[in-house]
């Protein structure tokens, strides 16, 4: 019972965090309606009128909304989405007589297109006047609110730029709306995401959502949209689910570092393919990551990315990461066939340290200013004063044959030499990059590396790692940080 208590401590540590700062009532009145409505308004925790943020709607507010600011949080936290203005659309009650607003508004054979005229025409601008808004939206329902979504988004598409609808009740009305997405998709473009959730088995058949889903494949594959089944959830529970996967599919493309990968390049020895690993791989994300090996773009038909990704030499590694958000991205590799780099047979090493020299440049001249031992890090034991450039000589010792990935990251310019060949070349300002790996083989014992940087008064950091042959080549492995006590250097 501990570590769920702890997840729920943190939880309501994390909710109440998001909502007593940033909890904010609001309401509008509607002419469409004749009524007004009200609303419960979350701003994020550095709120700026100055900067411009998406808006979620979330239908059943007084119901749901209170949920969603710590799932927003935590998606925040890891970089899976930016901070969003969150506006619950509460539902009318009035119980003298014992009746809501709720069938009434969500039902397409009730007063839905009145409800949905009023989003769109009174409640989208007055969020949009009074907040700081983007103009991109979000619609988040569940159940009925779901089935009001599917409903929004065929009949409604450009209202919103994204749909998220939790376990939707589909099989309303004999599954009226299921016919309305036959008539609908096949016009439909690809203008704006969906997302579909459920629960697996037969009560997610049961519900019209395999049967959406099917026809969304069939008559529409251009669409940006992900449905899910989820696992042993009823229907109350699967809306955590729905909501967390919801945003996160919808700000797919949003983070900085969904194609960091590494190695970046390398030398292959023919016959061999080597690893190419991301820290993540969307396989559930349609089209999600895609990749060639012949340096063409990857189109959403070509092979999807996934962990380990096996690639020869010759061949261009193109990866292209189909956003929901923002533009899509592509990323490149190059490997090329070589052979291994034998070991240097040398006397006279010494562990723990880099001979370098720092020269003064001035109009294309070097003066030398400094040389010796570095035994700290690579940065030079001296305060700089303008352009420095250090060269740095080591060895580093392969304990056993085998392809090594070497990740270098550096504020400025900075190239990196194994066995006096140049491996890798950094130029922060230019190519936008600070960082960038290589894979080579080496054969077991000592291997020369040099350093080459351009060392200003500011934006010196240094920094080596190293992904050794693994052990087991069957689990994951880090890159370590190669520092200088694991380098040696010549007394000669």
């Amino acid at each position: 019972m501990k570590p769920l208590y702890l997840f729920g401590l943190c939880f309501f540590i994390l909710a109440n965090n998001c909502l007593l700062a940033q909890e904010r009532p609001d309401s509008v009145f509607s002419a469409t309606l004749n009524e007004q409505r009200y609303l419960q308004v979350y701003l994020p925790h550095d709120y700026d009128t100055t900067k411009r943020y998406d808006v979620l709607y979330v239908l059943d507010g007084e119901m749901l909304v209170r949920f969603v600011p710590p799932v927003v949080a935590f998606e925040e936290e890891n970089e899976l989405m930016p901070p969003v203005i969150i506006v619950g659309i509460k539902n009318n009650y009035w119980y003298n007589i014992g009746q809501d607003s709720r069938e009434r508004d969500l039902l397409p054979a009730n007063a839905a297109d009145k409800f949905l005229n009023f989003i769109g025409k009174e409640l989208v601008p007055y969020v949009n006047q009074h907040y700081a808004t983007s103009g991109s939206n979000i619609l988040f329902g569940h159940s009925y609110a779901g089935l009001f979504v599917v409903y929004s988004f065929l009949t409604q598409t450009s209202l919103f730029n994204h749909y998220i609808a939790s376990d939707p009740s589909l099989w309303w009305n004999d599954g009226a709306v299921l016919q309305l997405a036959r008539q609908r998709l096949p016009q439909m473009r690809d203008t704006s995401t969906l997302f579909a959730g459920g629960r697996n088995g037969a009560i997610g058949e049961s519900f019209g959502i395999s049967d959406f889903d099917s026809l969304l494949t069939k008559m529409s594959p251009q669409i940006r949209r992900q449905v899910v089944f989820n696992e042993d959830e009823h229907h109350g529970s699967v809306r955590l689910k729905n909501m967390y996967d919801g945003l996160k599919f919808t700000y797919f493309g949003y983070s900085s570092f969904m194609l960091d990968f590494f190695p970046m390049g390398g030398i292959i020895q023919p016959h061999d393919a080597i690893p190419v690993y991301l820290y993540s791989t969307y396989l559930n994300i349609n089209p999600g990551i895609r990749y060639t090996t012949d340096g063409t773009v990857p189109t959403m038909h070509s092979p999807r990315y996934d962990y380990g990704l096996k690639v020869k030499a010759p061949s261009v590694l193109m990866l292209k990461q189909f956003s929901n958000y923002g533009p899509d991205k592509t990323a490149s590799a190059r490997f090329s066939i070589g052979k291994m780099f034998p070991a240097e047979k040398i006397e006279g090493l010494q562990p723990g340290g880099m001979n370098y020299q720092c020269y003064q440049d001035s109009a294309g001249e070097r003066r030398l200013l400094a040389s010796g031992l570095l035994v700290k890090d690579f940065q030079p034991p001296f305060k700089v004063a303008g352009h420095v450039i250090c060269d740095e000589t080591g060895w580093f010792k392969a304990d056993k044959t085998g392809y090594y990935t070497v990740l270098l990251e550096a504020g400025t310019s900075c190239s990196l030499s194994v066995d006096k060949q140049l491996l890798i070349s950094i130029d922060a300002a230019k190519d936008g990059l600070s960082s960038k790996s290589f894979a080579v083989p080496l054969a077991a014992g000592y291997h020369r590396i040099a350093l080459e940087f351009l060392c200003k008064e500011k934006d010196n950091n240094i920094s080596l790692s190293m992904l050794r042959p693994p052990k087991v080549p069957s689990l994951a492995h880090l890159p370590e940080a190669l520092l200088l006590k694991d380098v040696y250097y010549s007394t000669h």
